[in-house]
């Protein structure tokens, strides 16, 4: 939950900034912007990030690509792709939509932006300290909350005061489930912790990708600019989906990864994530 804190707050700061950069000097001045904040960041892991020692039984990447067997990882990898692209197939074209639907001048964009990170933050704090206690009851009210959101704003993205407050829930409900969305990925794959932080951060990036790929091919089928808020509202109802999936596989027989191979699981009613697993940077 920390480590995501650090993406909620670079929403805050970074989203409008970049926002702001680039309407008032060009696009290419946010990825000077961006260029410059990577090299104070490599400056300061170079300096501050202590050493780490090399273990003395280093991770043999055949042992590890064994969790890919537990159908288990899988579901998670669907979840955590469709939850997080329903998201941000809305919060990709939410400029747009601000301007021309909301009628909100363009000058209010990087403070909406702003808001939508704030939410971000909150979200992470909240879910991160009751995920460990009360896990798919997060994803469950997390996801439902998302999709009710983006419902909303498909409907009321004509009124302004609307739209600002909804851009601020959405980014709420989205990091609220991170935390749980990660616990939930070293659950099933703990055997193989690095691979596992690996394959969460590259399920992240799938929805981060795939979400805003399907907003604009409904903008580009002239369906508007709300569009994408019904095409990411749609992913999160699958979403809903892969966590009654997961859930199911949970309380009946699996199958999880213990010393390199796979093996029975017992039934269990519910996970118990480790709060020292680490996020996916």
């Amino acid at each position: 939950a920390v480590m995501i804190g650090g993406l909620s707050i670079a929403n805050v700061l970074g989203v409008p900034a970049g926002a702001f950069l680039g309407e008032h000097f060009g696009w290419r001045s946010a990825f000077w912007a961006v260029g410059a904040a990577s090299a104070v960041a490599l400056v300061g892991v170079a300096t501050l990030i202590p050493r780490i020692p090399v273990p003395a039984e280093k991770p043999q990447l055949r042992r590890e690509l064994v969790i890919y067997r537990d159908p288990q990882v899988w579901v998670q990898i669907a979840l955590i792709t469709l939850a997080g692209g329903g998201v941000f197939c809305a919060f990709s074209y939410l400029a747009p939509l601000l301007t021309d639907v909301s009628g909100l001048a363009s000058g209010w964009v990087p403070m909406v932006l702003g808001l939508f990170g704030i939410g971000a933050l909150v979200g992470t704090v909240i879910g991160g300290r009751i995920a460990d206690a009360h896990l798919f009851g997060v994803l469950f009210s997390g996801i439902v909350a998302s999709t009710v959101f983006l419902v909303a704003l498909g409907l009321f993205a004509g009124v302004a005061a609307v739209a600002v407050a909804l851009a601020f829930l959405i980014g709420f409900s989205a990091f609220y489930t991170a935390p749980a969305m990660n616990a939930r990925m070293f659950n099933v794959a703990g055997a193989a912790p690095t691979l596992a932080g690996a394959t969460a951060t590259a399920a992240f990036n799938l929805g981060n990708t795939s979400g805003p790929w399907l907003g604009g091919l409904v903008i580009d089928a002239n369906l508007g600019y709300t569009s994408p808020a019904w095409a990411g509202a749609g992913m999160t109802v699958l979403g809903l989906g892969a966590v009654g999936l997961a859930l199911r596989m949970q309380r009946g027989r699996s199958v999880t990864v213990a010393g390199g191979g796979v093996t029975p699981r017992t039934p269990a009613a519910q996970d118990s994530p480790s709060a020292t697993a680490a996020p996916p940077a």
